[in-house]
């Protein structure tokens, strides 16, 4: 039988704020990008830059354009290309006597596709570019150098993090305010990609997804603000001004079960319990799009408690139902949550799987009237964040919405809407493709994983690796095999028929790697690592990380597999964000 312990194992490296992962204001991340404005000084010191004309330049206080402009340390500019620097250190090279400024780049929010989303002229935000393998520091690498003739005129540029229209009100600025008034930043845009750029785009949508391994439209933190009356706003106020009240721990009530994800860090010692020991709550979670009961299944194994679920599909909600009978389920179109109302919408965590055919690369027949309704279920999430008011909100998605979402592609279009649904809200998001063998499941399966928190919260970051096709060199743990998934399934399990053997026998592969395709909603190629027959239907639900305990019903069930978001991964995913909300909530996790 597939083990849980051996995603859980995960969290004995992944709990550690990762280095370069996300730009986040944790005083815990050695590279994180964290209150740079704030603690912006100029003498600030840079190893080195990319362009290896600057390694013996000298440094100056400051120096006259050809416009006659005095450019020093600290000021910010704006470039012939429409961009902005804020200046951060002025070069001169030896061998021709030019001048260079180094700072960080900032971009208008139209020029990145309306994202985040731009009512006045003068919003810009953050562009930060980081390299997987580059090993200089986040903010060292985040610096741009720009030759002094690339310099246009001196700007006035304020960081903050209240919104837009409270901020311009009670600074009495109109609307809509001229092109050349005063900067505002509230965002920044962080660009992770596998090999350093020399040629840096201004937004991630230009760059191959294939290039990129994260990346995200992130609300500025107090700590990145600059001081003053009506600039920096609170976390705890920020977040109460879009959800209410937020209560520390969860506002729901502990399962009775004990979490493996819990047992597991038990036996980590990480943390000492002799003060701020968890009580009794738990953090809610909401589930649309629920189908079976995947991502349901993960959070009820990562000690959520689980309020309400939606789906449209009837044999789905009979499935999801069987499992948890206590769970309020709403069968109902997706684009029905905009009426819901009452008591217990609001949950700390909130999941969203909408349909993927339409961007899916699987798909090898279109089929424009379904295309159409799945796109426009796609088109209903903030809506659901609306009535759900979550901390965190995370979304699942096939890879062919991001891969086709670059400039030109064909997703394009959908792709900028999912993520301006989440940033016209306020919320902060980032996204990756995730290759879920990594995180435990037995198959070559990949999925697009965005994480997105509302105003006044951290972003958490992703699951790191556990797993690896060659553990020796990784010091990770080897991938799950299709013998860790189906080997000890009891006689007479549920759903467990074995099918006769097929016509012609598919070729033989080994139990001990893992599945060499991919679980679809149809049996299609998959047979069993002895090349006679096909899997029965408990073998498939166990390969897409389903437990034992997990009952399907109605004549949809491959279906019902075949589009469920993992448990054992949606398990990992939802335990670390939820450690990560009771370390931001000053509570232990244990």
């Amino acid at each position: 039988m597939f083990s849980l312990w051996r995603p859980l194992c995960l969290y004995a490296t992944i709990y550690r704020y990762p280095q370069i992962s996300r730009v986040t204001h944790s005083k815990d991340g050695p590279a994180s990008l964290c209150a740079l404005h704030k603690n912006f000084k100029p003498h600030v010191t840079i190893q080195r830059c990319h362009s290896s004309h600057l390694v013996k330049d000298a440094r100056h206080e400051g120096f006259k354009t050809h416009h006659g402009l005095f450019i020093k340390r600290g000021d910010t500019v704006e470039l012939e290309d429409g961009n902005f620097i804020q200046v951060l250190k002025v070069l001169n090279r030896e061998f021709d006597n030019k001048y260079w400024i180094v700072g960080w780049r900032f971009a208008r929010n139209g020029e990145t596709h309306g994202l985040p989303r731009h009512d006045d002229p003068n919003e810009v935000h953050w562009v930060v570019h980081l390299a997987k393998n580059d090993p200089r520091p986040a903010r060292e690498q985040a610096l741009e150098e720009v030759e002094d003739s690339q310099i246009r005129r001196k700007r006035t540029m304020k960081m903050v993090n209240t919104t837009y229209l409270g901020h311009r009100k009670k600074n009495g600025a109109p609307l809509g305010a001229p092109s050349d008034g005063a900067l505002f930043c509230r965002w920044k845009h962080v660009i992770c990609t596998r090999t350093p750029k020399r040629h840096r785009p201004l937004d991630a949508f230009t760059i191959p997804a294939a290039e990129i391994t994260e990346a995200s439209f992130q609300r500025l933190r107090i700590g990145e603000c600059d001081d003053g009356h009506n600039i920096r706003i609170a976390d705890e106020p920020l977040r109460r001004s879009w959800r209410g009240v937020t209560k520390k721990g969860g506002a729901g009530i502990d399962s009775k079960e004990t979490s493996s994800l819990l047992s597991a860090f038990e036996a980590l010692s990480l943390y000492d319990n002799s003060e701020n020991k968890r009580t009794s709550a738990a953090y809610t979670f909401a589930d649309v799009c629920c189908g079976a009961g995947g991502a349901s299944r993960g959070a009820e194994m990562a000690g959520l408690h689980l309020c309400w679920a939606l789906d449209h599909n009837a044999a789905a909600c009979e499935s999801y139902s069987l499992n948890f009978s206590e769970v309020q389920l709403h069968h109902k179109e997706i684009k029905d949550v905009v009426n819901m109302q009452g008591e217990g919408l609001k949950v700390d965590i909130l999941h969203l799987s909408p349909p993927c055919q339409a961007f899916s690369p699987a798909r090898t027949h279109p089929n424009v009237e379904n295309d159409l309704v799945n796109i426009a279920a796609n088109m209903e999430l903030g809506n659901c964040l609306d009535v759900a008011k979550p901390r965190i909100a995370t979304l699942e998605q096939t890879s062919g919405l991001m891969s086709g979402g670059y400039v030109g592609g064909r997703h394009h279009e959908y792709w900028v809407k999912v993520i301006e649904q989440f940033t016209s809200r306020g919320y902060s998001v980032a996204w990756k493709i995730m290759k879920l063998a990594e995180l435990g499941l037995p198959q070559p399966r990949e999925r697009l994983i965005m994480i997105a928190s509302c105003p006044g919260e951290d972003l958490p970051h992703f699951p790191k690796p556990a797993h690896a096709k060659n553990p020796g060199k990784t010091g990770l743990q080897r991938f799950a095999s299709v013998k860790d998934a189906i080997g000890n399934i009891p006689i007479g399990c549920a759903n467990h028929e074995i099918p006769s053997n097929l016509p012609t026998p598919r070729e033989v592969y080994d139990e001990n790697e893992p599945l060499p395709g991919t679980i679809l909603t149809k049996r299609s190629f998959i047979a069993h690592p002895n090349g006679l027959r096909s899997f029965s239907l408990r073998e498939l639900a166990c390969l897409q990380g389903f437990l034992l305990k997990h009952m399907f019903c109605g004549t949809e069930i491959m279906k019902q597999i075949g589009n469920a978001f993992p448990p054992t991964v949606a398990a990992v995913l939802f335990g670390d964000i939820k450690l990560q909300l009771l370390i931001r909530d000053g509570l232990n996790p244990l």
